[in-house]
């Protein structure tokens, strides 16, 4: 991630999608906005340097009750 503290990520619309931050202490947030723009703000985060979080698996079967 660049010397910027804040970076904000716009969709193809020019909306905010999300913002990617870095503290002083060098720890990054990333917050999504924007839920279906959220693989874009989780893209930007990985090239920023963000830590990858795992993505969750979309389930076949219907959830148990």
């Amino acid at each position: 991630m660049p010397d910027d503290p804040e970076i904000i990520i716009r969709n193809a619309h020019g909306a905010v999608a999300g913002r990617i931050s870095r503290a002083q202490d060098g720890s990054v947030t990333v917050e999504v906005i924007d839920e279906e723009s959220r693989w874009l703000v989780e893209l930007a985060a990985e090239r920023a340097g963000a830590p990858a979080r795992p993505r969750p698996r979309p389930s076949c079967s219907p959830p148990e009750r």
